[in-house]
């Protein structure tokens, strides 16, 4: 039952995740630009999780100077020029498309591993890139959504951007860094490297003239990133990485019925071939990863 329940908690962690284009859509169409949703959404989430830490244990705002290059890796290189790319990339390739091409990270992680870590790209993860690509392919001709040649570069720096936060992930925990830690810091840097870029001082002005915006901008730090986020650091404890991250590709699905449901996005039959193409090169990747650990084993 408990393992049912943590494997639930991850699916509504990717519904959360999913609907972000609810909240950031509308803050686009106000306006906003990609990199004032990236400072406003980090601003919120560090003050946000900051009081978390407060109330739960105040060590864990300690850090080593010598670790901060890891931090600032995790802001900058990776959350901020994700979010940054997946913001502009719904604008450009709508919901839908967007979620696919931002879950194409498991294959830059393959492939940023095998250059950082010297890890083996074996059989398995070749098949498991062919399938991304095969299905990035299929969504980019099907449906009434097309694929500019920025979309494209902005889908693929999304996934990439996430493949660098799981890279940095990893880092911070083999330093026995919280979870709460390492994300509270990224929020903390990718307020500060974002703040110049997004020209921040208007953002006063602009909130005040549609006040409506700053609900949805808590709306989108509350609900599409501080609570998805706790909830699956606490589903993680019971649930495999690789069974987590087959059920967080179902953020393709949720991303692709939202674009659907709420803004009227079609990417045709070939572009529904082409997300179950992916899903499937994902869930193929994780489930050989598994063997390969049973084996280890």
């Amino acid at each position: 039952m408990n393992k049912f329940f943590n494997q639930g908690l991850i699916i509504i962690v990717t519904i959360l995740w999913g609907i972000i284009s609810i909240f950031s859509k509308p803050l686009m169409q106000m306006g906003f630009s990609a990199m004032q949703l990236v400072f406003m959404r980090s601003l919120i989430s560090s003050l946000i999780l900051g009081l978390l830490i407060l109330v739960a244990d105040k060590n864990l705002f300690k850090i080593s100077v010598k670790d901060l290059p890891i931090f600032i890796g995790a802001g900058v290189l990776g959350f901020t020029f994700c979010v940054f790319c997946y913001m502009w990339s719904i604008s450009e390739n709508g919901a839908g498309v967007a979620a696919m091409l931002m879950y194409s990270s498991p294959i830059w992680t393959v492939i940023i591993s095998r250059l950082i870590f010297k890890e083996k790209i074996d059989f398995f993860k070749i098949i498991a890139l062919f399938g991304v690509i095969i299905g990035c392919v299929l969504v980019s001709v099907g449906g009434e959504m097309k694929i500019s040649f920025v979309g494209a570069i902005l889908g693929i720096g999304s996934g990439i951007g996430l493949a660098l936060i799981n890279v940095f992930s990893k880092a911070s925990a083999k330093k026995n860094y919280s979870p709460l830690t390492a994300q509270f810091y990224a929020f903390v840097v990718s307020t500060f490297a974002s703040f110049p870029l997004s020209q921040a001082w208007e953002i006063p002005n602009m909130i005040s003239s549609d006040v409506n915006s700053l609900w949805y901008f808590i709306l989108l730090a509350l609900i599409c990133t501080v609570l998805p986020y706790v909830l699956y650091n606490l589903s993680m404890k019971k649930v495999p990485v690789s069974t987590a991250g087959i059920l967080a590709s179902l953020e393709v699905v949720v991303g692709a019925l939202t674009g659907f449901i709420a803004f009227n996005e079609n990417i045709g039959a070939l572009g529904v071939v082409g997300i179950i193409v992916m899903l499937c090169a994902m869930v193929f990747l994780a489930l050989s990863e598994d063997k390969h650990k049973e084996k280890a084993t």
